[in-house]
């Protein structure tokens, strides 16, 4: 079981990892501690005990990691919460949950976050996060079965050498914004963005107005895996280096078009569904209007293109397995080639030319519908 892990580090990099024995951190009321009797026995038997706060502070090296430590009661996230707050030189901290404990309480993902020190560098946490999952007692006040180790601390002040954040993508809250917002008001300056999926345009909103409020400037902003509302934050943020639409579901030809021909820091733009057919920009979308990402290196996009939007004449031919002549699928006909065709309109080769201008552009994906 290697789900869930723990990626400890200080400052340097330089020395080799090194793994605490838990057996001899194990804490001195474990055989106390409260686990739920719907979690399987095979479960329980490889659970590792988690250390207490007051013997792993002892241990200053620079790389410290924790394997398979699944929170199910509300004795372990607080003893864990506290460990994590006191650990002031952490930067790296990446979470996942081990079936069948995929599914974790929103509360504790909240309190995670601001339990963090201000060291952080990189945040990430995977897994299922219902806000319908029983609550915890996690009050800031010290309890019975806290063994004298004081009351929980929650920071205060924004994390600003926070750069990378990657929060759940599967996300069940009645409203996202509520979780999401207070986090994103303390990440100041983060280069790499992740959220879950925001169905709701109203959390949408009020996500992209956190993000411009509280995050100006930011030369190297990454979203990744957004529903199409994204689109409220492409237009607001004139220095997006990278975009990344990976497995969006109908995502619309305007908004690509919007991205395209509005964010001129652009280096990295994908968009591809292989479950959707309408993941894609339109040709005429694509060529309406000038380019402003003339910086882009990398784009992997799908291109609709339809006879009837070129008002081009098809003629390609194909030999056949029996010597037959047969005209060729349109759909098989490569990107260059289509793009090439004569206009009849004003009877001159002109859709290539629209890509000219993209001279630092070093990857072309291609996709037909």
């Amino acid at each position: 079981m290697n789900a869930l892990w723990t990626y400890l580090n200080s400052t340097s990099a330089s020395e080799a990892h090194r793994a605490i024995l838990t057996d001899a951190l194990s804490h001195p009321g474990w055989d106390q501690m409260y686990i739920p009797s719907y979690i399987p026995a095979y479960v329980v038997h490889e659970i590792v005990p988690l250390p207490p706060l007051l013997r792993l502070t002892r241990y200053r090296r620079p790389d410290l990691q924790f394997d398979e430590v699944p929170l199910l009661s509300a004795r372990l996230v607080r003893d864990f919460l506290r460990t994590v707050s006191q650990l002031d030189n952490l930067r790296t901290l990446q979470l996942g949950f081990p079936w069948p404990l995929t599914t974790v309480s929103v509360q504790v993902l909240r309190m995670l976050f601001f339990s963090c020190p201000e060291s952080l560098v990189e945040f990430k946490v995977w897994g299922n996060h219902d806000e319908a999952q029983k609550g915890m007692n996690l009050e800031l006040e010290e309890c019975d079965w806290d063994f004298g180790q004081g009351s929980l601390a929650l920071r205060q002040r924004p994390l600003y050498c926070l750069k990378t954040l990657e929060a759940p993508l599967k996300l069940r809250l009645y409203c996202p914004a509520l979780l999401l917002c207070p986090i994103l008001r303390h990440c100041p300056v983060h280069k790499t963005l992740q959220l879950p999926w925001v169905m709701s345009k109203e959390d949408m909103q009020a996500i992209s107005r956190t993000i411009w409020d509280h995050c100006p400037g930011n030369p190297e902003l990454s979203l990744s895996k957004f529903n199409s509302e994204l689109l409220t934050i492409s237009r607001q943020s004139g220095t997006l280096r990278e975009i990344d639409f990976s497995n969006c579901q109908n995502l619309q030809s305007t908004t690509l078009r919007t991205i395209l021909t509005s964010c001129r820091a652009l280096q990295v733009l994908k968009a591809q569904d292989e479950f959707s057919e309408w993941t894609a920009i339109s040709l005429r979308d694509a060529v309406t209007n000038e380019w402003a990402c003339s910086k882009i290196r990398h784009l992997e996009i799908a291109v609709r293109l339809t006879l009837e939007v070129l008002n081009i004449k098809y003629q390609g031919v194909s030999m056949g397995p029996n010597g037959d002549l047969t005209e060729n699928p349109f759909k098989t006909t490569s990107l260059p080639g289509l793009l090439a065709l004569e206009d009849t309109e004003t009877s001159q080769i002109r859709f290539l030319s629209r890509w000219s201008g993209l001279t630092k552009l070093q990857r072309l994906t291609d996709h037909f519908q």
